[in-house]
């Protein structure tokens, strides 16, 4: 047993495809950590055995998942060493190790970790077969007894189906066997009192003891609030389940219709009871106690089965676990058919030995999905982000890393100086993250967000009070998300979703509606000053901004922006942008609030969200840069700064180091004049404005001599080239030795580089070459011409060759 355990336990330890039920677990045994509990700080349908059996398991074996793990080892292995300690000598060897075998591999190796699901069907299993073997409850001088009413404890803590079957089922057990004449009447009220004190009175007490929760709480959150589990019972009656799983997340399982081997089992041993059993002094209600022992079982395997169809083999295990302790029960050595029957219980068994072995030696339950990637797609997590070590040392599928990984980088910057993040909760899938943040942890919030069994349609104001009035940002798995209707639509109306990967979102608040941009700036900022002061290679003049947006003094440089919330529009769009984001707070100035940094895209008020970072300001005085990467498709983008009313004035926010490293290729408008002042004065454009033009002043110079100041743009070539780009100068006499500054850039969709800067001294014979290399296919060319007493001309311009 120690080796079978041991081997299949250390060959799945380390592995997972899908973090969402063991999220839960670890954000379970981290709300104990934290001093949280169930019921009163939390809410939760799942009673007290999840969060005290992995916390208690942290405690010993270490803060990680691989530590967590360990109560998986113990789970299984004490499962395995309890069930023979129970049956040995008193049943048959080779029944004993099915039943063994059966119940540790289908049940309690299933999960690497402790878990209510293999919790339950091995409390289940202790006491229907504890029973059968001996049905009276005699504590004081039985360990056997204590055995069984543990195991009733322990499943009232742990999860109600499980245990109101267990509980019915020995209720059953008891009076059959007093109607075999096994135990006197006075057994059976000796039993009810002993089930009733262990099985409810002791459990409830506990909890509520433990957890500070009033009676009407605990049956608001465990037995009312679960009503999709509730629904579940509707479909007990089903026989589709027995012949297949209810859906195809069921990997690995060799027997599809194994839950119908075991409806076989329970009715073949259901008509066994009636022919085999000796016969009772009142034989109706013999017989009537046999017809509700199989039923009992049928309905209870189901309602189980239907309620927690993520692991048939795990769930159907009551149907073979309660054939055998009714063969244990009514079992006579005389009779003919108890070895048939007998012969039948193995083969049974042995189903769930071969399907349950298998599925717990492919890792079935962590590799939870319909059709899992092969083993060698996984890779051994090694994270780079102290918010991510909880899971280090897991081997992952690459993309399940590639969205950690980005989840992890986005919380990080999103940290204050003190390494806390702004009011965040944690939802599906996520909920592990409280280890890394448990300042995150919201007191009275679910321990897990889910449609009918922590939320309901009623739930919206009570949503709204755990997520500050809709101001705290959530983060889930997009594919894990369940959420009543309302606040479905409260999340689409007041919130905007940031898309992190393929698996994540961050849904921020939308928050106050910035400042509308403007195309009229009286002092807006020139081009060549904002690129220089800024670092930045967008084209500002192709972009719109609200009037208050100017250069001021950021946390490391100049920056675009204000001391109040603004708006910059960017109409190209572009593929790929990089930028900094930057807060400082002004000398001398009391602040306390939250300025967010936003970015969105197509409509500034409606917008799909593409970055956001807010930033708590307070008592730090420098607050860090903000940088960013966003790839958004070559929409248009709005750039916006959302500045709360009591820190309008004494805080500056805004951007610099702006640089499109991949334009909008769709765009085919021509450039603005890089000056203000060129704009308008455009002497030659051919009619489809795609042709070679000119910006300059009106000049009396003709065709092709050109007055300066003056622009000269053509369509670049489509692929990126060398360009070479020759230009005559000539001077009017009284202004000779005037020095020219000749700038060769490259221009598209709002991206302006420099490829080559010079300052020249023109005279009547002065040719300059200017040359770059273009660093995108398409676009525009442009040579920019300043000063004044020269007139110049483009007289030759050559492509080269790629690279």
């Amino acid at each position: 047993m120690l080796i079978i355990v041991s081997v299949v336990w250390w060959r799945n330890r380390d592995i997972l495809r899908d973090i969402f039920d063991y999220s839960i677990v670890a954000a379970a045994a981290g709300k104990v950590e934290a001093g949280y509990k169930p019921f009163t700080d939390i809410r939760s349908p799942m009673q007290s055995s999840v969060y005290l059996l992995n916390a208690a398991t942290e405690a010993v074996f270490g803060r990680t998942y691989l530590g967590l793990t360990w109560g998986g080892w113990v789970q299984a292995l004490g499962s395995g060493w309890l069930l023979l300690w129970l049956l040995w000598r008193r049943v048959e060897f080779c029944l004993t190790m099915a039943v063994v075998l059966a119940v540790t591999l289908a049940g309690a190796l299933q999960h690497m970790v402790f878990f209510y699901n293999p919790i339950g069907i091995v409390c289940l299993s202790l006491v229907v077969l504890g029973l059968a073997i001996g049905p009276e409850l005699r504590p004081r001088s039985s360990s056997h007894a204590w055995l069984i009413l543990l195991a009733c404890f322990l499943g009232g803590i742990n999860k109600l189906n499980f245990h109101g079957v267990t509980l019915a089922l020995a209720g059953l057990i008891t009076v059959a066997a007093w109607l075999q004449h096994r135990i006197r009447f006075a057994g059976v009220v000796r039993n009810a009192v002993w089930l009733a004190m262990f099985g409810l009175v002791l459990p409830l007490g506990f909890e509520l003891a433990w957890t500070g929760a009033d009676l009407r709480t605990w049956l608001d959150q465990v037995v009312f609030g679960p009503t999709a589990r509730l629904d579940y019972l509707t479909q007990v009656l089903g026989l589709g389940m027995y012949w297949r799983p209810v859906h195809d997340f069921h990997a690995h399982v060799l027997v599809p219709g194994i839950a119908g081997v075991g409806l076989v089992l329970v009715l073949v041993t259901g008509g066994w009871m009636q022919t085999a059993a000796k016969p009772t002094t009142w034989q109706p209600a013999g017989r009537a106690i046999r017809i509700a022992l199989t039923a009992a079982t049928w309905l209870g395997g189901a309602a189980i089965m239907i309620s927690n169809h993520e692991i048939v083999v795990l769930t159907g295990l009551v149907f073979p676990v309660m054939a055998v302790a009714v063969y244990l029960l009514y079992r006579d050595p005389a009779h003919h058919s108890d070895r048939l029957i007998w012969g039948m219980l193995i083969a049974g068994l042995a189903c769930w030995v071969v399907t349950g072995g298998y599925t717990a030696w492919q890792g079935a339950r962590v590799l939870y999905g319909q059709n899992p990637p092969p083993r060698d797609r996984y890779v051994r997590f090694e994270p780079n982000l102290p918010a991510l070590d909880y899971f280090a040392g897991v081997r992952m599928l690459p993309e399940q890393i590639e969205a950690m990984e980005a989840a992890g980088r986005r919380l990080q910057s999103m940290e204050d100086p003190n390494g806390r993040l702004p009011p965040m909760l944690f939802g599906q899938g996520q909920e592990w993250f409280e280890r890394a943040y448990p300042h995150s942890i919201v007191p009275g919030a679910p321990v897990w967000l889910h449609d009918g069994t922590t939320l309901h349609a009623a739930d919206l104001d009570y949503f709204r009070s755990i997520t500050d009035g809709g101001q705290r940002r959530i983060l889930v798995q997009r594919d894990w998300q369940s959420w009543p209707p309302g606040i479905q639509a409260m999340l689409e109306r007041e919130y905007l979703p940031e898309i992190l990967s393929g698996r994540d979102v961050m849904y921020h608040p939308r928050g106050i509606v910035p400042t509308p941009v403007s195309s009229e700036v009286p002092s807006a900022p020139q081009p060549m000053d904002f690129r220089n002061e800024t670092a930045s290679a967008i084209f500002l003049p192709a972009t719109l901004w609200s009037p208050e947006m100017k250069l001021l003094t950021g946390a490391t440089g100049p920056v675009f922006g204000a001391t109040v919330s603004t708006n910059w529009f960017l109409p190209a769009g572009a593929n790929e942008l990089r930028g900094v984001a930057e807060v400082r707070v002004l000398d001398d100035a009391e602040v306390q609030g939250v300025v967010v940094l936003r970015i969105r895209r197509d409509d500034g008020v409606h917008g799909p969200l593409v970055w956001e970072m807010p930033v708590v300001v307070g008592q730090q005085r420098v607050v860090k840069p903000l940088p960013f990467t966003i790839q958004p498709g070559g929409r248009p983008l709005w750039m916006q700064t959302l500045v709360s009313e009591q820190l309008r004035g004494k805080v500056v926010a805004g951007w610099r180091e702006l640089r499109i490293t991949n334009s909008n290729a769709a765009d085919l408008s021509p450039p603005a004049p890089y000056q203000s002042g060129l704009a308008g004065e455009v002497a030659a454009m051919p009619a489809d404005a795609r042709g070679e033009f000119w910006y300059e002043k009106n000049s009396g110079e003709s065709p092709p001599w050109h007055s300066l100041p003056a622009e000269h743009w053509q369509p670049a070539p489509d692929i990126p080239r060398t360009v070479a780009v020759s230009v005559e100068f000539k001077t009017d006499a009284p202004a000779a030795g005037a020095r020219v500054n000749l700038i060769l850039v490259w221009y598209r969709a709002g991206r302006f580089e420099y490829l080559t800067e010079r300052e020249v001294v023109p005279d009547a014979s002065h040719r300059e070459v200017l040359q770059g290399m273009m660093p995108e296919p398409g676009g525009w060319l442009g040579v920019l011409a300043r000063g004044h007493g020269a007139a110049l001309r483009v007289v030759a311009f050559e492509a080269g060759h790629d690279g």
